[in-house]
């Protein structure tokens, strides 16, 4: 507060309006360019570093402006603009200024709308949960099933947790979404190994926000218990990128879910700078590498040896190497002559409904092999 104080003029008004949300009412300022140049001084006043007992902390922050009486004549209307340019600003990577536009209320109106229909298709079991198969890179038989949340939108379409999932967060249906994806992974796990007749192992992806719940240990703890699944069946992915963000909050939930028996995925592995520290301080079982390096290394030297080297660290970790997206056959052939463990993309099988998996189970006994053999390679696969 002193800090935005400082960065303001006396005719200037700060308020708090909650949370870690703050309204700065600039009175008579030259337009876009003095409230620009206002913003980032309280940019650079915010930035500087915290000192607090043995370390530095630095505080960044996101502001959207809005300009009256072009935005708006009265304080309600100014505000809500202002609100919107600031959660553009957010979006845009934060420790940003944005000011206010026409096209960031028609998104809003947009966002509005898909805010409803999303409450209205919870309601109504629009949501559904796809799988695709993981398969064993030597043997092609299928270990395990990503479960992929989907929306069967009744105008749109099927939409991915892309279309759906900011909303969902910003709209407070993150969590119920969170808990309806572990209810529903776990009571169609245990259906799954009754149908493969060999342990699958059943993963599902959750936000940052959901893996930070102060409750999701004990909340998968007694979905597991209630649906009767063995907990080493389920597998909860973390993505590196956001992992990295939070580490010290996420950690002890981590080893929580760790000791409950449930099985740890680093997502994204070597997307960021910090898969060292991770794979030291937290006790993952499997690493799935960065689709970007999967999709460049059979192409590109450096990308190549990059890959090689993280697959070869996750295995001396003793880790299993996982790698999704595979789509080509020179993705596959890389994949496999490196040492990953376990493949799953397009090019070996699309995502299923839990309506198709019993079909697709019954194909696997008749003999169908999901994992092709390479040509030139002598590849030998265990039946």
């Amino acid at each position: 507060s002193r800090r935005l104080k400082d960065s303001v003029r006396e005719e200037d008004t700060i308020a708090r309006l909650g949370g870690d949300e703050f309204a700065v009412l600039l009175h008579h300022v030259s337009g876009a360019d003095g409230c620009e140049k206002v913003a980032r001084s309280i940019l650079e006043a915010l930035t500087e570093p915290v000192s607090v007992p043995g370390s530095e902390l630095v505080i960044t922050s996101s502001i959207g402006i809005a300009l009256a009486p072009d935005d708006g004549s009265h304080y309600e209307p100014l505000l809500k603009n202002a609100d919107m340019a600031m959660y553009r600003a957010k979006k845009a990577g934060r420790n940003n200024i944005q000011f206010f536009s026409e096209d960031m209320n028609q998104e809003m109106q947009r966002l509005m709308s898909l805010e409803q229909e999303l409450r209205a298709g919870i309601r109504a079991g629009e949501l559904q949960l796809h799988y695709q198969p993981v398969l064993d890179a030597r043997s092609g038989q299928l270990v395990a099933l990503e479960s992929l949340l989907r929306w069967n939108h009744p105008t749109r379409g099927l939409l991915t947790p892309a279309d759906f999932l900011e909303v969902a967060e910003q709209s407070g249906q993150l969590h119920a979404i969170g808990q309806w994806i572990c209810n529903n992974a776990c009571l169609q796990a245990r259906a799954i190994q009754a149908m493969s007749g060999t342990p699958v192992r059943i993963s599902i992806n959750l936000s940052s926000r959901q893996y930070n719940h102060p409750g999701l240990a004990e909340e998968l703890s007694q979905t597991i218990a209630e649906t009767r699944l063995d907990p080493s069946l389920l597998m909860v992915e973390i993505d590196e990128r956001i992992l990295a963000e939070r580490l010290g909050e996420t950690a002890t939930v981590l080893h929580s879910l760790k000791k409950k028996g449930i099985g740890l995925v680093l997502d994204r592995f070597g997307s960021g700078l910090s898969s060292l520290t991770l794979l030291r301080e937290l006790p993952f079982d499997q690493v799935k590498i960065d689709p970007p390096l999967m999709q460049w290394a059979p192409q590109d030297e450096n990308t190549a040896a990059i890959t090689h080297t993280l697959i070869s660290l996750a295995r001396q970790l003793n880790l299993k190497v996982a790698a999704a997206g595979v789509e080509t056959e020179e993705q596959d052939r890389f994949l496999r002559q490196s040492g990953c463990h376990m493949l799953q993309g397009h090019r070996f099988c699309y995502p299923v409904t839990s309506e198709e998996l019993p079909e697709l189970f019954a194909e696997l006994r008749e003999g169908r092999e999901l994992l092709p053999v390479l040509p030139d390679t002598g590849t030998i696969r265990n039946r």
